[in-house]
């Protein structure tokens, strides 16, 4: 009896003691799943709100670069004015009469016994002319205190005090001036204020160019894009004296509280982050980037939920996936537990392998959700019947998940893209390597592209799947990437031709210069078989080469004679001005060091940093061959363009540039008469 007992204390003794160590062991593991989780969701969270700061900073870049193209459209606007000697001459005269008659009302006589009087309604009459063609305000000439000498209006609107200073400023300090934003007859308009000088001093400036333009188009230009791309909400706030104010339309308002004190204390620059609304309204996650010659912050917004919902999305899979494993852990000492007390060892053995491989599923599963639960998910075996798939595949097609299932894949697409698919499944599950391509499939009557990722089953644990073989694939749509791309292209393009345009309006012998270096280095390129990248770079850096030549003086790229030295070290700095001018504009390619260095010489005589032989950069060294035998075959106005082989000759004998690609050169055109001959 006494043994009986005994058995049965430690027998349950040991049940006890074994259902205890269980509840520590959940308690101590799910602690740890949840702690893990935690620092992995922290990190989740931070880079989810990283990626939205990216996609800001990059909005801000390019807004910057288009309020800096409009500064630079509405200066050289102004400049053909404020240095023209007409307007010049004018403002002088008009200067000095006010001297001598101090109670002279000049902008209102319509004529009298004086040369500068008589003149009064032709200048008005060609600032009333440039005020319509260009879409000003108002424009009118100021002496150095700031009063109206001269107006396209002959009862003009009397300035701010604000545009008064600034006429001021912009002659004591004889520079270019902004004002604010402000209404004017009920638009709202950027005033700004440019030196004249006088024509006897040119270092002195007698009087300002105060122009009025209307702001609401570009401003709304500029704001515009972020809302048309998804990208959340923009504003424009200025600061004006102590305060900052919102620029828009009907009317510019004063922002107040927090906001407006964080715009102070941070000098117009706003990092990302949780504030109120430029609005007033709500709370958001912003950013503003400060324009100093224009006191100007352009503030980005996101609203709240838009960031919430896409956190909520990254730490979803987080959490499934620590739960899934804690899960799975437990089900695994559940089963050393059974196999220790030796019951139906046979049939937990069995179990253990079923549920190593549900667990494994879910694992691959979950991980394929962790990377995107926008990405379409699904396997496929070598004979195109789904296995798993997620909500966001199925979606594609219009169905849920259990009607696509255990489906062939050529009731799903069209049988020429199902067929296509197979082949790429049936090739990577045969060569074990991973393959990416597009597809292009009808989607609710919309044409969209999808990238197409498809992974090899694990051949280590080809046990688990029950001998299946094929391909884990990934389905993403990036028809939106793709017209973006395709739109910025586009826009690139467009910039070029506009670049190649200007920079041929400067000198006329430029006149297809650009086009003829583009073609040129695009068929050496291929006669070397240089890869893409290369053949662009060459290609743009080809296109855009001469743009220094816009800050070269235009009596010095016309002139016909020798060159003294002082004026050819002048034209020698027209790679530098192009680099100065592209530097901030992404072209993927190296575009503006190819132009920069091409100035260099193989023997190191050359600018801007003296390189020599191989140091220069390869594509520098073949838009300097091909620029010089354009140039020299080029028909000039005091001489004629010479034959390619005179060309050639001259080339070799010029230490300057690169003997191997001359002769390339050379070889290239000679096999294309050869191939014309024939």
């Amino acid at each position: 009896m006494l043994n009986e007992v005994t058995s049965t204390n430690g027998a349950f003794f040991s049940k006890k003691s074994t259902f205890f160590a269980g509840f520590i062991l959940a308690v101590v593991s799910g602690a740890a799943a949840w702690i893990l989780s935690g620092q992995s969701a922290e990190q989740r969270r931070a880079e989810t709100i990283s990626t939205y700061e990216e996609k800001a900073a990059a909005w801000l870049d390019a807004s910057v670069d288009a309020v800096g193209l409009w500064d630079r459209e509405m200066t050289e606007q102004r400049l053909r004015l404020s240095e023209s000697e007409t307007y010049r001459l004018c403002a002088s005269d008009l200067t000095n009469l006010r001297r001598e008659q101090p109670d002279a009302v000049l902008n209102d006589e319509e004529g009298g016994h004086g040369t500068v009087v008589d003149a009064v309604p032709l200048i008005r009459g060609m600032l009333r002319e440039f005020k319509t063609d260009t879409g000003l305000a108002d424009i009118r000439i100021t002496d150095a205190g700031g009063e109206t000498l001269l107006s396209a209006e002959t009862r003009p609107v009397p300035l701010s005090g604000t545009a008064v200073e600034g006429a001021v400023k912009a002659v004591r300090d004889n520079e270019s001036v902004y004002m604010t934003v402000h209404d004017f007859n009920g638009a709202l308009v950027l005033d700004a204020a440019d030196p004249m000088l006088d024509l006897s001093e040119d270092e002195k400036p007698i009087a300002a160019l105060v122009t009025s333009t209307p702001a609401v188009g570009h401003i709304s230009r500029i704001l515009a894009r972020p809302r048309s791309e998804g990208l959340g909400g923009a504003y424009l706030l200025q600061k004006n004296g102590a305060n900052w104010e919102n620029v828009r339309m009907p009317a510019v308002s004063v922002i107040e509280g927090e906001l407006a004190d964080t715009l102070t204390q941070s000098g117009g620059t706003l990092t990302f982050g949780l504030r109120t609304s430029a609005s007033g309204q709500e709370q958001v996650w912003s950013s503003g980037r400060y324009i100093p010659k224009f006191n100007w912050c352009i503030v980005h917004e996101y609203a709240v939920p838009e960031i919430e919902e896409a956190i909520h999305k990254a730490l979803l899979p987080v959490y499934l996936f620590s739960f899934a494993a804690w899960t799975g852990f437990m089900l695994f000492m559940m089963l050393l537990w059974w196999i220790s007390f030796g019951r139906h060892q046979k049939a937990a053995a069995n179990e253990l392998r079923r549920l190593n491989r549900i667990i494994y599923r879910q694992k691959e599963l979950l991980h394929g959700v962790n990377v995107s639960l926008d990405v379409g998910l699904f396997m496929a075996d070598l004979k195109g019947k789904i296995h798993v798939c997620n909500r966001a595949f199925a979606g594609f097609f219009g169905r849920s998940e259990e009607l696509v299932l255990d489906h062939m894949l050529i009731t799903l697409l069209p049988p020429d893209k199902a067929e296509e698919l197979m082949a790429h499944i049936r090739q990577t599950a045969s060569s074990q390597v991973s393959d990416t391509y597009e597809m292009t499939l009808a989607v609710k009557g919309d044409e969209r592209l999808f990238r197409m990722t498809l992974f090899p089953f694990d051949e280590s644990s080809a046990d688990l799947r029950d001998g299946l073989h094929g391909a884990v694939i990934t389905m993403q749509d990036i028809t939106e990437f793709r017209r973006r791309s395709l739109r910025r292209q586009k826009q690139q393009n467009a910039l070029i031709e506009a670049f190649i345009r200007t920079e041929e309006s400067v000198d006329p012998h430029l006149h297809g210069h650009s086009a003829a270096m583009s073609a040129l280095g695009a068929s050496l390129c291929d006669y070397l078989q240089s890869d893409e990248e290369q053949k662009n770079t060459i290609t743009l850096s080809a296109s855009l080469s001469q743009l220094g030549k816009l800050f070269i003086p235009r009596e010095l790229l016309l002139k016909t004679g020798r060159l003294t030295a002082d004026e050819f070290a002048e034209l020698r700095k027209a790679p530098q001005y192009a680099y100065d001018l592209l530097k901030d504009i992404d072209f993927d390619v190296p575009v503006p060091q190819t132009i920069l260095h091409m100035g260099e010489h193989m023997d190191g005589t050359g600018i801007p940093d003296g390189l020599s032989g191989e140091s220069i950069p390869f594509a520098s060294r073949l838009l300097a061959v091909i620029n010089s035998y354009c140039a020299i075959t080029k028909p000039r106005s005091y001489r004629d363009g010479l034959s390619s082989d005179k060309a050639i000759e001259i080339m070799r004998g010029d230490s300057r540039l690169d003997k191997s690609i001359v002769d390339a050169l050379a070889a290239m055109l000679e096999s294309q008469q050869d191939g014309q001959s024939k």
